[in-house]
C-alpha cells in the first residue's frame, strides 16, 4: 500500500507542478500581448487550457526527457500555444458535427 501511495503522492505532485508551470507560460503571453479583445473570463479559460495542457504534456514527456529544465521548457512553451490548438479542436468537432447532422 504505501508504494502505490507514494506513486499517487507523485503523480498528484508532478500535475501541480506542470499545472503551475503551464498557467505561468500563458500569463506571462497574456501580459506581453497587445491584443485589444481580450476580456477577463477569455484570459481565466486561456489560462486553464494552459493549465490542462501543461499536465498532460508534463506527463507525456517525463519518460523522454531527463532534464528538468528542458522539461518545464516544453511545458511552458505547451501552455502557451494551448488555446490555438483547443480552438482548432474544437472547430474541427463542430464541423464534424455539422457535417454528421447535414447527413442525417
Amino acid at each position: 500500500m504505501s508504494q502505490e501511495k507514494n506513486i499517487l503522492d507523485s503523480f498528484l505532485d508532478n500535475s501541480i507542478l506542470n499545472a503551475i508551470i503551464g498557467a505561468v507560460g500563458m500569463s506571462c503571453r497574456l501580459l506581453l500581448s497587445k491584443s485589444k479583445d481580450m476580456t477577463v473570463w477569455k484570459a481565466v479559460r486561456h489560462i486553464v487550457a494552459a493549465m490542462g495542457t501543461g499536465v498532460l504534456v508534463g506527463h507525456s514527456v517525463t519518460g523522454f526527457i531527463e532534464s528538468e529544465s528542458a522539461k518545464f521548457a516544453v511545458v511552458s512553451v505547451a501552455g502557451c500555444a494551448a488555446p490555438e490548438v483547443f480552438d482548432a479542436v474544437i472547430e474541427y468537432a463542430k464541423s464534424q458535427i455539422e457535417k454528421f447532422k447535414k447527413k442525417s
